[in-house]
């Protein structure tokens, strides 16, 4: 049997997190199946059963269950009409061996290209410094408000209160990658476990940074908050926005750095915390997995703010954290709950006490909030 769960890593997706998941997974559940596993490339498998039919008819929606919550859990497609499902192959040895051998044979090239690093697990080419290079020279050419109005997207992050209207608090701005795949990126590997994946972030870092007038004269005014690398605040582009940003302004500026960079480059983020802090700025800790809130200790990274990132396990992890989401709003901390896409995330999040909120259901409701108005 083949099992290709490449189908479900979206563009951006962290494979290497979602490989580690799966073969966490896989490793618990092939002992008792009674059968052999094999990775063909990141993120597919292939499995031989001694049992035949019978152990296969038992693995396979076991194995399916497992797979599904990871792979919500990373924030992975789902949904097989887009492709974005588990796809299991069967095939018997003793009728479908010419067959096999074929599929073996395109795993075989494709390792052998990413060998010759002309190309990723996906079969897609990596990023070069002539992609990168590209970026940078359409963003010069066009200037900070086209490639803007072209390439970013920003998000209300809001109060909903029970009754009355939604209050917009702030503005997430950051340019989409996804926007960017088909004029630059067609037929490239972005997945962020690529090599070069990091050099392309601090590019959109230093372009954001250094359009930031732009950015504030189109959100008119509002609180606005931007994601950076640890890194990027080391960088002349950061120094440049410091220093031309008045601080009546930079007292509205939040800056988002990922939880996992945080914690894995603490040196770096404690130098970067206390110097935006500062300036004025305040700073976020983003895409925090609710099953990690008893795990890593938010409070120690003295952020002002949290965001933890629902998944369709959310709940019972935040219902489990409820005493130290408590101790957090104590302590200063303001807890945003992401990626609300449904009620249900919004009603598990008013229960907890979380005020703000950031997601695609939020938008419809501003939205509607607008019209009505």
């Amino acid at each position: 049997m083949v099992l290709r769960a490449s189908s479900c890593a979206p563009a951006g997706a962290q494979a290497a997190a979602l490989r580690q998941n799966i073969d966490l997974v896989l490793s618990r559940m092939i002992g008792p199946a009674k059968a052999e596993c094999y990775r063909l490339n990141n993120l597919d498998y292939a499995f031989f059963f001694e049992d035949s039919a019978e152990a296969a008819r038992e693995f396979v929606p076991d194995v399916r269950v497992a797979l599904f919550k990871v792979l919500s859990r990373l924030g992975a497609g789902q949904n097989p009409s887009q492709g974005g499902g588990l796809i299991f192959d069967h095939y018997k040895l003793d009728k479908d061996f010419p067959e096999l051998v074929r599929v073996v044979m395109v795993y075989i090239k494709t390792a052998k290209s990413i060998a010759l690093g002309q190309v990723s697990s996906t079969g897609e080419r990596f990023l070069n410094e002539k992609d990168l290079k590209a970026v940078i020279d359409a963003f010069r050419k066009v200037g900070a408000e086209k490639f803007l109005k072209t390439f970013a997207r920003s998000q209300q992050i809001c109060v909903v209160p029970e009754r009355g209207p939604i209050k917009t608090k702030m503005t997430e701005y950051f340019i989409n990658i996804d926007l960017l795949r088909k004029p630059f990126f067609e037929g490239v590997d972005l997945s962020e476990d690529g090599d070069r994946f990091g050099e392309l972030t601090k590019i959109l870092d230093s372009i954001v940074l250094s359009s930031f007038e732009t950015i504030v004269k189109s959100l008119k005014g509002q609180p606005i908050s931007i994601n950076l690398n640890i890194p990027s605040i080391f960088s002349k582009a950061f120094e440049n926005f410091v220093a031309k940003t008045p601080e009546d302004v930079m007292r509205n500026v939040v800056v988002e750095f990922r939880q996992d960079d945080a914690v894995l480059n603490y040196d770096g983020y404690v130098i970067a915390r206390d110097h935006l802090r500062a300036k004025g700025a305040q700073v976020a800790i983003g895409q925090i997995s609710p099953s990690s809130i008893g795990l890593v200790n938010i409070g120690f990274l003295e952020a002002q703010i949290a965001k933890l990132q629902w998944n369709a396990d959310a709940g019972d992890d935040l219902y489990a954290g409820r005493s130290i989401l408590e101790k957090l709003k104590m302590s200063g901390v303001q807890p945003i709950l992401t990626r609300v896409d449904d009620e249900t995330a919004r009603k598990v999040g008013a229960d907890l006490g979380i005020e703000m909120y950031q997601g695609f259901l939020i938008d419809n409701m501003v939205k509607e909030d607008v019209v009505a108005a």
